[in-house]
């Protein structure tokens, strides 16, 4: 075998290996606890909410989806629940992931980036679902209202 193709199979083997690690390390820190998932539907047919926590986490840097899904989130919190927002049995918050004060809970929630967190507690235990589905609607602030509006009306059995 010469030198050149000795040198190819190295890069080769190398770039792969690079590959599968970087693949086998995101699954791993992108999975979150089994205790905290749930399935939506269990928590409308089996209990109301006690508490709704709403986190929109974000970074520094912040693009124009983000922003829209944050202020969407808050305007319709605001329109539909505001008693229960002053009364906190729906609280909502806006964390910057990037600062070293949201550490801890950004941890809890195992929140990378961009993302909207809901947490309903019922029986004094958190029941976290981070909803993607919101991003289709980042350009869509009825679609959003009507789409998250429902789902908070579900985990408040409304």
């Amino acid at each position: 075998m010469n030198k050149d193709k000795k040198l190819s199979l190295i890069i080769t083997f190398i770039g792969l290996s690079l590959f599968l690690f970087l693949a086998l390390t995101n699954l791993l820190l992108n999975q979150k606890p089994k205790s905290i998932i749930y399935k939506e539907n269990e928590i409308a047919n089996n209990q109301a909410a006690e508490k709704i926590e709403v986190f929109m986490f974000h970074t520094t840097q912040r693009c124009a989806s983000c922003v829209n899904i944050g202020r969407y989130t808050k305007e319709m919190l605001e329109k539909y629940f505001s008693e229960e927002l002053m009364s906190e049995k729906i609280i909502f918050k806006e964390i910057n992931i990037d600062l070293p004060e949201n550490k801890e809970i950004s941890q809890k929630f195992k929140a990378a980036g961009s993302s909207l967190f809901v947490n309903v507690i019922y029986n004094n235990q958190d029941h976290i679902n981070e909803d993607a589905s919101i991003w289709r609607l980042a350009y869509d602030q009825e679609g959003f209202e009507t789409y998250f509006k429902n789902k908070i009306d579900n985990f408040l059995q409304k």
